[in-house]
């Protein structure tokens, strides 16, 4: 099982590099039937949409981290029309104090719940 997880994360990272060299082929195929003056329109529409973009991303960054601060403040969640902030709160054990006082004590065993999350990651190299 393990070969076949590792060649398919091979596999899932070539896919994944096809991909981007696909989508670099791709833009350098619209570069090549637009004129120098189509590139200059485009620069100033990207430099103008840029301007725009950056600036409510960072209200709508300031806003998220006010609204996240005062529902926290308030442990309640919160619903808008669109979007809603919900709250909850996570309690956490060590885990290595956890399992030897259990040694002692197994019967504290029957309250632990194991969650598995899986996340593919580049390997570094």
């Amino acid at each position: 099982m393990s070969d076949l997880l590792q060649q398919q994360l091979d596999e899932l990272a070539d896919l994944r590099s096809a991909l981007s060299v696909e989508a670099m082929n791709k833009a350098a195929a619209v570069q090549a039937v637009l004129t120098a003056e189509q590139r200059g329109k485009l620069a100033e529409i990207d430099a103008e949409f840029d301007e725009r973009v950056a600036a409510a991303t960072e209200k709508a960054e300031q806003l998220e981290t006010e609204i996240k601060e005062a529902v926290k403040a308030a442990g309640v969640t919160v619903r808008g029309q669109h979007l809603m902030a919900v709250y909850s709160q996570r309690s956490t054990w060590d885990n290595k104090k956890l399992l030897n006082y259990a040694k002692e004590s197994p019967e504290v065993l029957k309250f632990r719940a194991l969650t598995s999350v899986i996340s593919i990651r580049t390997v570094e190299q």
